[in-house]
């Protein structure tokens, strides 16, 4: 029996340990996902949120900024202006479909991508907008406030790829005739020569690339263009906050080609700051016949808006020839 008992013994400490190997462990919990980093500024008639879906980023990353407007119905909200920096630059925008939320308010989402310069900390510009009350015609901005943006260089020490590095040892120097001594130097004289020009090309590169300035003009085109493509689905009151919000456009472009705040002037001070610029093409035309149809009151058709928005256009192609020394965007483009 003794035997018996024994066996017994170990077959039951070896079915303990198996099912004890065989227990699942319980998961660890799942990290929070990250909720990015917002700021945000409001008045009884909108809120502007901006929203970026991480504060570090790396210097082959493009930063992602959502500008989201939630406005009252008697509203109207201009497009979001965010500004290019030295240090980031907005290379691409573009708008949302606006939704209808159940309290009868509007939402619209204005999404930008921006190109870090160089690592380190900066910070990204406020996002401002224009609200318009179209019972009292009062006017009003919304500005947001800065936040800081980290830009990690893909080169830094602590990285893990460039850690990992060794040093690999010299191979000993091999004994060898004299023509093979020559030949040597040689190539290597002619191996340093090749090294030398390439640092000197890339630093003329870096140069040029961080002296150069983009136009502001191919993008606003692009905004122009989708703004044109819209006016068939809106109704008069939306038409003429799109004619308003297309001046904004033709206005920021004159700011950067003279040098003059155009976005805060009247047409007489303009002619008086800069009647080189105002007196291009159709740029006085164009102006003035927004601000007629806005101070009229009457709903706007979709011909006459469509006419005017042509106008801006050709008077941004117009801007685009004034001083083009300045700017790297090909004359006209808007690509």
């Amino acid at each position: 029996m003794r035997p018996l008992r024994t066996l017994a013994a170990v077959v039951a400490v070896l079915v303990v340990a198996v099912a004890g190997c065989d227990r699942p462990k319980t998961p660890p919990d799942a990290p929070a996902p990250d909720a990015g980093v917002s700021r945000s500024a409001g008045s009884p008639l909108a809120t502007l949120t901006v929203r970026v879906q991480s504060d570090t980023i790396a210097t082959s990353d493009l930063l992602n900024v959502d500008a989201i407007v939630t406005a009252a119905d008697v509203a109207r909200v201009s497009t979001p202006e965010l500004p290019s920096t030295d240090a980031l630059r907005v290379v691409e925008s573009w708008a949302s479909p606006s939704v209808m939320r159940s309290d009868g308010s509007v939402e619209q989402v204005w999404s930008f991508k921006l190109e870090p310069d160089l690592p380190g900390t900066f910070e990204l510009p406020g996002t401002r907008v224009g609200v318009r009350n179209a019972q009292t015609g009062e006017v009003s901005f919304l500005t947001t406030e800065a936040i800081p943006i980290t830009v990690r260089s893909l080169l830094d020490a602590d990285d893990a790829a460039v850690s990992e590095l060794r040093t690999v040892p010299a191979p000993p120097p091999t004994s060898g005739t004299i023509t093979q001594t020559i030949g040597s130097l040689t190539a290597g004289v002619v191996l340093a020569a090749i090294v030398v020009l390439l640092l000197i090309a890339a630093g003329v590169t870096l140069l040029v690339r961080r002296n150069r300035v983009r136009s502001i003009i191919p993008g606003s085109r692009r905004e122009l263009s989708r703004l044109m493509q819209s006016v068939p689905d809106l109704d008069g009151t939306a038409r003429a906050a799109v004619l308003a919000d297309a001046s904004r456009i033709l206005r920021r472009c004159i700011a950067e080609r003279a040098g003059v705040d155009a976005t805060t002037m009247t047409i007489a001070e303009m002619a008086s700051a800069c009647p080189e610029v105002l007196e291009l093409g159709r740029i006085r035309g164009a102006l003035e016949a927004v601000e007629s149809h806005l101070f009229s009151g009457s709903p706007v058709e979709p011909d006459l808006a469509e006419s005017v928005l042509r106008s801006i256009d050709q008077s941004l192609d117009e801007l685009a020839t004034f001083v083009p020394t300045k700017y790297v965007d090909p004359i006209g483009g808007v690509a």
